[in-house]
C-alpha cells in the first residue's frame, strides 16, 4: 500500500497531502522514525531515492520530460523518487515507474545495479530491459508532460546541451560503464 497522510485544513479548506518517508542510519538500517517530504532530515539519517533505468531491447532509453511547475521543469530524466514509508526500495521503484508512465513491471524485472550514500539519501539505481511503446504510456499529471526513447549518442549530446536534470547528469558519469551494454551498438 502505499502511504500518504491526508489532514484538512480548516483554515484554507483544502485537502492537504503529506509524503511520508522511512529514516535509516549510516549502516543502512531503518530507524523507526518518519520523515515528512520538503522538512530538513535530522543529521546522521538518511532517506532512500530510487532511480529506474528502463531500457528497450533494442538498447535505447526511456527519458520523460519533467512537468514545468516542478524543479528542473521542462527538462529530462529517467524515472525516479523518494521510497515511501512501509516500503522497500524496490517497491519504491516499481510504484514510481508505474505512476510516472504507466509501466507495469514486476519486482523480478527489476534489477538494482547501484547503491551509494550521497548527502542524506541513499541512492539505489535500478535497470528494466522492457518493450516500452511510446503511445501506451501514461504520464503522471504534474510530473512528467513528454516521453522519449534515445540511444547513447542523443542521451550524451542531450547532456552536453544541458537538457537532462543535473543530478541525472552526475549518476550517468558514474555509471555509464555499467549502462554501456544496454545502449544500442552501432
Amino acid at each position: 500500500s502505499y502511504l500518504y497522510t491526508f489532514w484538512y485544513n480548516t483554515n484554507w479548506k483544502e485537502v492537504m497531502i503529506m509524503e511520508l518517508w522511512d529514516l535509516y542510519d549510516a549502516q543502512e538500517q531503518p530507524v523507526n522514525k518518519l520523515q515528512i517530504r520538503g522538512k530538513p532530515i535530522p543529521e546522521g539519517l538518511y532517506h532512500i531515492v530510487v532511480f529506474i533505468w528502463t531500457f528497450t531491447f533494442d538498447g535505447r532509453l526511456l527519458l520523460t520530460k519533467r512537468d514545468a511547475c516542478k524543479p528542473g521543469g521542462l527538462l529530462w530524466e529517467v524515472t525516479g523518487g523518494s521510497v515511501l514509508h512501509g516500503e522497500s526500495s524496490i517497491e519504491g521503484a516499481q510504484r514510481e515507474l508505474y505512476e510516472e508512465t504507466g509501466i507495469e513491471c514486476t519486482l523480478d524485472q527489476l534489477h538494482k545495479f547501484k547503491r551509494k550514500r550521497k548527502g542524506q539519501g541513499i541512492y539505489d539505481h535500478y535497470l528494466l530491459q522492457y518493450p516500452v511503446e511510446l503511445d501506451k504510456l501514461q504520464l503522471q499529471e504534474q510530473e512528467t508532460i513528454d516521453a522519449m526513447l534515445v540511444d547513447q549518442l542523443t542521451f550524451e549530446e542531450m547532456m552536453r546541451l544541458h537538457l537532462i536534470t543535473h543530478p541525472i547528469q552526475l549518476w550517468y558519469h558514474e555509471i555509464k560503464n555499467q549502462l554501456a551494454q544496454y545502449f544500442e551498438k552501432s
